[in-house]
């Protein structure tokens, strides 16, 4: 997963990116127009994700969706099962960032139906999926 982080890059990462296999890429920003200019510039076959902020209260009005993204990444203290549900009835993955919190936080995201999650504790988070009560969990 690469992140576009200024509006205005998007070129010069796509022509890095497009050396790459399009099937395994997701590219994700908080910009809106970033996400419009990454689906003209690159494979149709590229997954996209409008990263969900205090900016973007509701992760379904209409600019979040015209810009055709695959997903919606809500903060996790914002996200819900609410969200989950409507998004993947639009046809949208939901992927809760940034998960750094304790197990019960993992196993809220877990058990809502969210498509992923996005850390910057893969170690904690390991053990927590490695644990004998999460058998199930694959990551």
């Amino acid at each position: 997963m690469t992140e576009i982080k200024e509006s205005g890059s998007e070129e010069a990462v796509c022509s890095i990116l497009c050396e790459y296999d399009p099937d395994s890429l997701w590219i994700v920003s908080f910009y809106p127009e970033s996400i419009r200019a990454v689906k003209r510039l690159l494979p149709p076959r590229v997954k996209t994700g409008l990263i969900c902020s205090t900016d973007c209260d509701d992760p379904f009005a209409p600019p979040v969706l015209y810009t055709g993204a695959d997903a919606i990444l809500p903060r996790t203290n914002t996200f819900t099962q609410e969200m989950v549900t409507e998004a993947h009835r639009q046809g949208l993955s939901v992927i809760t960032w940034t998960l750094n919190t304790p197990p019960e936080a993992y196993q809220k995201v877990a058990s809502s139906g969210a498509d992923g999650w996005v850390t910057d504790d893969p170690c904690g988070l390991r053990a927590w999926v490695n644990s004998p009560k999460q058998n199930s969990i694959r990551i």
